[in-house]
C-alpha cells in the first residue's frame, strides 16, 4: 500500500476522499508494525501520545463507561484540560448534592477491656458480648476517623477517661440497642453523640445500676378527690434495691411537694426490706406504705380517706441497684384507688420530714430527740431526763470517740435541776467534771492551771470575798526551788517595830444583783409572705374546674414583744465585825527600805501582806529571846 497525497487535498466530493484517507491511515499504522484494526490503533496509541488539538473533538455520548481499570482512569488524572478543571472544582467544592446512596462497610467486634475500633474494616461496628469495663478503643487511627458503634447487649460499662471522653464526663452503662458515634483526633476518642435505646435512662448512667427518669406521671384535674395514690412497679419480687424520687403539686397555697422513697424487694422473704420515706414539709399525705397487689410490687401514698386537690404527680428519678436493675424502664403506673382489697404484705416505715429552710431566721423552738414540742429555743432529748450523757458533742479525737475535740457535754442533774453545764474530758486526770450554774461552780476532781506558776486566782482589783479550805494552804518550800539562800536578819527588833491593830473593812463584800433598767423590742417571728385566696375556685356539678381561684400575695408583719433589759448592780456592804492585823504601809516603813516579799503593791497601787511570811521573823524573834533568857539564867545561877 502506498501513500496517496491527493487524498488530503480539497476534494470536490467528500465521498470520494474517504477511501483514500482510510487507506493512508492503514498504511501509516502498518508501517509501525501494528494491527490493521484502526480502532485498536486509536485505543492503544492515543494515551501514549501528546497531540496538540486545535479544533473541537466530538466524542460519542454514553451512559456507561463499561469496564474501566485503574490505569485507564489514571490517563485522565493530571491532564491539563477544561475537563480536569471541572473535575477538580467539583471534588473540592462543599455543599454539593449527593444524589446516590452510600453504603458503609459493616464490622463486628466483641466487647473487651480494649475494643480496637480504630483498626476495624468498617465505619459501622456492632459490639457483641457483655465483657466490661471498656477502658480503651485501641489502635490510634488517622485524625478525623469516625466510628458508629451499636451495642448488641446490655450492661457494658464504658469508662470515661482523658483519652476516651464521654458525655457529662461520666461512665456509660449500655442497654441493648444503644448507639454511640465516636470521633478520633489528637490521641483522643470523643463521643460526638449518644443515642440510648431507652429514653427513660439518664445519659450518664450508673456503673453499678440504672438511673431511670420520668417513668410515670399522674394528673387528676377534677374536684377534690379522695383515695390512695397507688404507684405500681413494673415487676414483682426481683431482689432489686430502689431509690425513687417523686415531685407533686396540689391546687393549694402550699403548692409543690417532694418525696424520696427507698426499699429492697426481696425474693427470699417476698416482702419489702429496709424501706423508708423522706417527705418535704408540705406533703399532702402522712402515710407511706410498701406492699404487693398480687401481681406487682406497689407503694401506697396516703389512705382511702386522703383528700387530693387536683394532684399532679411525677416519678422523676428511679435508681436501681443490686440485681435485675435493667427491668424497670417501662411499666410504671400511678393511679387513685378507693378500695385496697387485694393489697398484701404491707410495710409501714417511720417517716422522716425535712425541715423547712425558707429563711435563715427561725421564729420557733427547735427540738432534737424529743417526742413532744420544745418549749425553749433549743431542747435536746426529753424534758428533765435524768443523767442524760453525751447530749451535745462537738468534735472527736481521731483515734477514739472517748476523747472530745471541744469537750462539751450538756446534761441535767439527778434532781432535774435546769441550767447546769458540764465539761467532760474523759480519760485525763486534769479534771473529770466541772459543773456550774448562776450561783456556784462545782468541781468533781482536780482543778489546776494548765501551766504551773503561771496564772493567778484573782488579782488586786478582783478579790475573792472568802476562801474556805479543810486545811491550810501549802506553799512551795523545796530547797531545789530556791536560790540565794541567806540567814534572815529580821528578828525581834523588826517584830517589835510593828503595830498590831484592830479595824473594820470599809467594804466587807460586794453584792451583785440584776435590776431591770428598761425594756427592748424583740422580734419573735420575722416578716413573711403568704399566698391567700381572695376568691375560691368555682366547679360545676361534675366537679370540673370552671374558674381558677384568685389569690394574692400578702405581707405578714413581723411579730414582736417587749422584754425587760437587766443590768448588774453592785452594792457594797460595809464591814460589821472588827478584824485583827497589820497596816501594810507601816510594815513597809518598819523594813527601812529592805525589799522583801512580806508586802506587795498591786497594779492599782493598793497594798497587801503575805501574813505567812511573818512566821520566819517570829521564829527569829523566839530564837533571839531564847538566847537572852539563857544568858539571864546563867547570870542568876552564878
Amino acid at each position: 500500500m502506498a501513500w496517496d497525497n491527493t487524498s488530503w487535498g480539497v476534494q470536490s466530493s467528500p465521498k470520494d476522499s474517504i477511501p483514500k484517507i482510510q487507506s493512508n491511515l492503514e498504511y501509516l499504522y502498518n508501517s509501525i508494525g501494528g494491527s490493521s484494526d484502526i480502532t485498536a490503533l486509536i485505543g492503544t496509541k492515543a494515551p501514549l501520545a501528546s497531540p496538540a488539538f486545535t479544533g473541537t473533538v466530538a466524542l460519542p455520548q454514553t451512559t456507561s463507561i463499561g469496564t474501566t481499570t485503574d490505569t485507564e482512569l489514571g490517563y485522565v488524572h493530571g491532564v491539563t484540560s477544561n475537563i480536569q478543571a471541572q473535575l477538580n472544582a467539583k471534588l473540592s467544592s462543599s455543599g454539593g448534592d449527593l444524589t446516590g446512596a452510600i453504603n458503609e462497610a459493616f464490622a463486628t467486634l466483641a466487647s473487651a477491656a480494649t475494643i480496637d475500633i480504630g483498626a476495624a474494616t468498617g465505619n459501622f461496628i456492632n459490639i457483641t458480648g457483655t465483657v466490661s469495663p471498656v477502658t480503651s478503643f485501641g489502635t490510634p487511627p488517622t485524625d478525623g476517623t469516625r466510628r458508629i458503634l451499636r451495642f448488641a447487649s446490655s450492661g457494658v460499662v464504658i469508662v470515661h477517661s482523658a483519652t476516651l471522653i464521654l458525655p457529662g464526663s461520666t461512665d456509660i452503662r449500655t442497654v441493648a440497642g444503644d448507639m454511640l458515634t465516636m470521633v478520633y483526633r489528637d490521641g483522643v476518642w470523643r463521643c460526638a453523640s449518644y443515642q440510648p435505646i431507652d429514653r427513660t435512662l439518664k445519659y450518664s448512667n450508673l456503673s453499678s445500676g440504672f438511673h431511670y427518669r420520668d417513668v410515670a406521671s399522674f394528673t387528676n384535674a377534677s374536684a377534690p378527690a379522695t383515695g390512695t395514690i397507688k404507684i405500681t412497679l413494673p415487676q414483682t419480687w426481683t431482689n432489686t434495691m430502689f431509690t425513687i424520687k417523686l415531685q407533686g403539686h396540689l391546687h393549694t397555697a402550699s403548692g409543690s411537694w417532694e418525696a424520696t422513697l427507698n426499699g429492697f424487694v426481696s425474693i427470699t422473704s417476698s416482702s419489702w426490706v429496709n424501706s423508708g420515706a423522706v417527705l418535704s414539709p408540705n406533703c399532702p399525705f402522712t402515710s407511706v406504705r410498701f406492699a404487693h397487689d398480687g401481681t406487682h410490687c406497689c407503694i401506697l401514698l396516703g389512705t382511702t380517706s386522703t383528700t387530693w386537690l387536683q394532684p399532679k404527680i411525677n416519678i422523676t428519678d428511679v435508681f436501681t441497684y443490686f440485681t435485675s436493675t435493667g427491668l424497670y424502664s417501662s411499666g410504671w403506673d400511678i393511679s387513685l384507688i378507693t378500695d385496697e382489697t387485694g393489697i398484701t404484705g404491707v410495710v409501714t416505715p417511720t417517716l422522716k420530714t425535712l425541715a423547712t429552710l425558707e429563711s435563715p431566721l427561725f421564729s420557733g423552738n427547735v427540738g432534737i430527740g424529743r417526742t413532744t414540742s420544745p418549749t425553749k429555743k433549743l431542747e435536746v432529748n426529753t424534758a428533765h431526763a435524768v443523767n442524760i450523757d453525751d447530749e451535745i458533742r462537738i468534735g472527736s479525737y481521731a483515734s477514739s470517740s472517748s476523747f472530745w475535740g471541744l469537750g462539751l457535754n450538756y446534761r441535767i442533774d439527778d434532781s432535774g435541776n435546769p441550767s447546769m453545764f458540764l465539761v467532760n474530758y474523759r480519760g485525763n486526770t486534769r479534771y473529770n467534771n466541772l459543773q456550774f450554774n448562776a450561783n456556784e461552780i462545782l468541781a468533781y476532781g482536780k482543778l489546776f492551771p494548765s501551766t504551773t506558776n503561771a496564772y493567778t486566782l484573782g488579782d488586786s482589783t478582783h478579790l475573792w470575798s472568802q476562801l474556805y479550805a479543810a486545811t491550810a494552804t501549802i506553799n512551795t518550800s523545796d530547797r531545789n526551788a530556791k536560790t540565794d539562800i541567806e540567814d534572815l536578819d529580821l528578828g525581834l527588833d523588826f517584830i517589835n517595830s510593828l503595830r498590831p491593830v484592830e479595824f473594820k473593812y470599809k467594804v466587807r463584800q460586794n453584792v451583785v444583783t440584776p435590776e431591770q433598767t428598761g425594756t427592748e423590742t424583740v422580734e419573735i417571728a420575722p416578716e413573711r409572705k403568704e399566698i391567700v385566696i381572695v376568691t375560691p375556685a368555682v366547679y360545676d356539678e361534675q366537679g370540673k374546674l370552671i374558674t381558677d381561684a384568685v389569690t394574692e400575695e400578702v405581707i405578714i408583719p413581723a411579730e414582736t414583744r417587749e422584754e425587760p433589759v437587766f443590768e448588774e448592780v453592785v452594792t457594797p456592804l460595809p464591814g460589821i465585825r472588827p478584824h485583827a492585823g497589820l497596816i501594810a504601809q507601816e510594815v513597809e516603813e518598819a523594813l527601812n527600805g529592805k525589799d522583801i516579799g512580806i508586802y506587795i503593791i498591786g497594779e492599782d497601787g493598793s497594798y497587801g501582806l503575805r501574813y505567812e511570811e511573818f512566821i520566819a521573823p517570829l521564829i527569829k524573834s523566839v530564837q533571839e529571846l531564847t538566847v537572852r533568857i539563857k544568858d539571864l539564867e546563867s547570870k542568876i545561877s552564878a
